[in-house]
C-alpha cells in the first residue's frame, strides 16, 4: 500500500501556516509548495524555507 517513490516524484507538498490563537479565529501566516522531484525521499530533509502568500487556497 502507498504511493512508490517514482509516483511520490511527481508529486508535489502543499505545506499551510496558521496562528493558533486560543480565543480567537485561526489566520494564515504564509504557505509554500514544495516539488517532491527536488527531495532524496530515502532521508530526512531539514531546511527552513520561505512562507509566502500562498496560491493555491
Amino acid at each position: 500500500s502507498g504511493y512508490s517513490k517514482e509516483t511520490l516524484r511527481q508529486r508535489e507538498l502543499q505545506l499551510s501556516v496558521l496562528s493558533a490563537e486560543s480565543l480567537r479565529e485561526n489566520f494564515f501566516l504564509g504557505g509554500i509548495t514544495l516539488p517532491l522531484k527536488d527531495f532524496n525521499l530515502s532521508k530526512e530533509t531539514v531546511k527552513w524555507y520561505q512562507l509566502t502568500a500562498a496560491t493555491y487556497l
